[in-house]
């Protein structure tokens, strides 16, 4: 075997996610431009008046539906193809470390004429091949599922576009007249909020009467929920009825595939007498596909049941609330947002989850809040605290190699930030702690969004990327023995070497203020703990919670001398 047996090598993961940003940019394109076309089409009746008139106008009418359909189309296969990105990410980073070895091995075999009859040898030989044809086997099955959801996708979008090539129907002037009228009413316009900044939205949302924004919310809580710039509490409502109407569909989804695998004939793909629907599996065997998307299902399914009892805490509010098709992405505020003056808000790294960490962030942040209320001069309920789990984290560190999660992460962070500023009264103080991986994710924001952050934190951090802008203070947290310090990250990649004290602290990251981990005594007689390890950094009464609790109420933190 040689290093150029190894596969994966040849995908360009960046340009397939860059392809797959100008997708769906694109497809939000479309979208603002059916829209913009129907608008002015409708208005047309103000300055032309014929016989034909009505025939004509009515040539525009399928526009809106039709421009969703493509647009949607278009959005489903860029999430297709940035899956598929990350997908070959990993198998690439696992083959960065089996790429050493192979080259070790091939050496020697070179050097061993009789290297067959060496047991070590061929144990290693049979062990990489193993693992080659694993990652070949990875990438082949990621390339099935990409292509069977674009051509899912695309299959029903044709299907669905069609009707707009048979004959106009005549329309009324009346009708046209309320056509336009509803361009100006998110409750028969789905592109009102769209394409709008938080600001924008917030404006048209406080445009709107009590009763309209009352029925949005319980009509259409999809275009409520996770629309940053409109109030918190709104937001929450609208989610917690998603929330509820999420979970019956995902149980809905496990009792079907659970039939399907079962083996119901009705499902069963080799039943000549069945022409129902069929999952678009491509070469994937029925029960491999099954199997995985029922797995997927269930874990859908606890991370709903997971945030489901963080919000039963009380004083919680559902920010964000976004089941994909792998798993559940959420933000959680504990208090008031929209009243609130200092917001703190707290990222998880490698292996973050909601169904796995949802539970333990929201006491981290419990806790942050109390002891952020419990400092001299701070106002008790003008603070709020979010847990945001609003990305996909990557599971392991060598899922960690790429840039591309903590990039797209770091600009939904930004858009998030810009809607606490659109909602508040005024500029909120706003910091965010990242935590080890979510250092880069925290940095990519504050780049993106320097206007709407004060602070951030790193806590554990192999490093963070870019440059982050020069008007948010920087601060880190890195315990001695912290076992991140074996790893370093530069420009989005993870390397094996040495970290010093204080990263990050170089020039090439701008000035980086070091805060303590070590036990610590105030003036006043209270005493706080020490953090170690790697997961220590908001333990309760620890000298870097109350840093972190400090700079989110407005006070100095206590820094390493």
């Amino acid at each position: 075997m040689q290093t150029a047996d190894i596969p994966g090598g040849d995908v360009n993961t960046e340009g397939v996610v860059t392809s797959a940003r100008a997708v769906r940019d694109a497809s939000e394109r479309l979208r603002s431009a059916g829209d913009q076309v129907v608008g002015i089409w409708a208005g047309l009746p103000h300055c032309y008046d014929a016989p034909e008139a009505p025939t004509l106008y009515a040539a525009m009418h399928p526009v809106a539906r039709d421009t969703v359909t493509y647009a949607e189309a278009a959005g489903a296969a860029a999430t297709a193809l940035t899956r598929y990105a990350e997908d070959v990410a990993s198998v690439q980073a696992r083959m960065q470390v089996t790429a050493p070895l192979v080259e070790a091995l091939a050496g020697r075999i070179a050097a061993t004429p009789v290297w067959r009859s060496d047991a070590s040898i061929t144990s290693q030989n049979s062990t990489l091949q193993r693992q080659v044809r694993g990652a070949q086997e990875d990438l082949d099955r990621a390339a099935d599922v990409c292509a069977a959801a674009i051509r899912g996708a695309l299959i029903g979008g044709g299907r669905a576009a069609t009707p707009w090539l048979t004959a106009p129907r005549p329309i009324s002037a009346g009708a046209l007249q309320q056509h336009l009228t509803s361009l100006d009413d998110p409750r028969t316009n789905p592109f009102f909020f769209l394409g709008k900044t938080p600001a924008d939205v917030n404006a048209r949302w406080r445009g709107l009467s009590p009763g309209v924004q009352r029925q949005l919310i319980t009509d259409r809580p999809d275009l409520v929920g996770n629309r940053d710039g409109i109030p918190a509490a709104a937001r929450d409502e609208a989610n917690r009825i998603r929330l509820a109407t999420a979970r019956e569909e995902i149980e809905k989804e496990i009792r079907d595939l659970e039939r399907r695998l079962a083996g119901d004939p009705r499902f069963s793909p080799h039943n000549p007498d069945y022409a129902g629907p069929q999952l678009p599996v491509g070469p994937l065997l029925w029960d491999e596909a099954g199997q995985m998307l029922l797995r997927r299902a269930r874990a859908r399914l606890e991370g709903v049941a997971a945030l489901e009892r963080v919000v039963e805490r009380g004083s919680r509010q559902l920010l964000t609330f976004r089941p994909t098709p792998y798993a559940v992405r959420a933000a959680v505020s504990i208090g008031d947002l929209d009243q609130a003056t200092h917001v703190g808000i707290l990222v998880g790294g490698t292996g973050t989850t909601v169904a796995g960490k949802a539970e333990d962030i929201d006491r981290d942040a419990h806790a942050l809040l109390r002891t952020a209320n419990a400092l001299e001069g701070s106002h008790r309920g003008t603070t709020s605290l979010i847990s945001w789990l609003d990305y996909d984290a990557p599971p392991e560190l060598t899922n960690a190699l790429s840039p591309l999660r903590s990039r797209s992460a770091g600009q939904d962070l930004a858009s998030f930030t810009h809607g606490i500023s659109a909602i508040a009264a005024s500029q909120p103080s706003v910091t965010i702690f990242g935590h080890s991986y979510g250092a880069l994710v925290v940095n990519e924001a504050a780049a993106r969004a320097p206007e709407s952050v004060q602070n951030i934190v790193v806590g554990g951090a192999p490093g963070v990327g870019r440059q982050s802008a020069d008007d948010v203070t920087r601060y880190t947290l890195l315990a001695k023995d912290d076992p991140i310090r074996a790893f370093h990250v530069v420009a989005g990649e993870l390397l094996l070497g040495h970290v010093p004290d204080g990263w990050p602290s170089d020039e090439t990251h701008g000035p980086w203020h070091r805060l303590s981990t070590a036990p610590h005594s105030l003036e006043d007689g209270s005493t706080y703990l020490g953090s170690s390890g790697h997961s220590e950094y908001l333990i309760d009464q620890s000298t870097s919670q109350r840093s972190i609790a400090a700079l989110i109420a407005g006070h100095a933190p206590i820094s390493s001398h």
